[in-house]
């Protein structure tokens, strides 16, 4: 699997350390796709979202997170690297200033990763209906064959 993710993304990782001096596996970079999975808008859009014809919950589902828009004076200068450990660094200090919330919203985030469906806050519910529908078998068959295979061949 390391192979398989190295070798996809050796073309933009290989460009990417020529141009920035930083090999990242996507565009986005490590430290930025981070901070966006940890941070208070990601919280709230994840853990305690607003209703969905709301202009906050429009600002958060269209990812204009506000962390992003006061760490710009601290990005004025910085080349890509620099930009990326900013980022690392304020996700992780989100976490440490944070640590319920980083509990709660890793227990969504694994809720959400072993359950079939969407999360029905973000969609209509036939929208909902018909991915649940359409992925239960898959789970079903899916953690049929884990179980089976941690019995049988562990």
């Amino acid at each position: 699997m390391i192979s398989i993710v190295f070798l996809l993304t050796l073309p933009y990782g290989i460009y990417n350390k020529i141009a920035n001096d930083v090999y990242v596996i996507s565009s986005s970079g490590l430290g930025g796709h981070f901070l966006t999975g940890h941070n208070d808008d990601t919280y709230t859009y994840l853990v305690d979202s607003p209703p969905r014809d709301t202009a906050e919950y429009v600002r958060i589902k269209t990812m204009d997170y506000m962390i992003f828009k006061q760490l710009a004076p601290k990005l004025e200068g910085l080349n890509h690297a620099q930009k990326q450990a900013l980022y690392l660094h304020e996700g992780f200090d989100w976490i440490n200033k944070n640590p319920i919330k980083a509990i709660k919203l890793l227990l969504v985030n694994l809720k959400y990763f072993l359950i079939p469906g969407f999360n029905i806050q973000h969609y209509p519910f036939k929208a909902w209906l018909f991915a649940l529908t359409i992925s239960t078998p898959i789970f079903v068959f899916a953690y049929f064959e884990i179980a089976r295979n941690c019995i049988n061949k562990f």
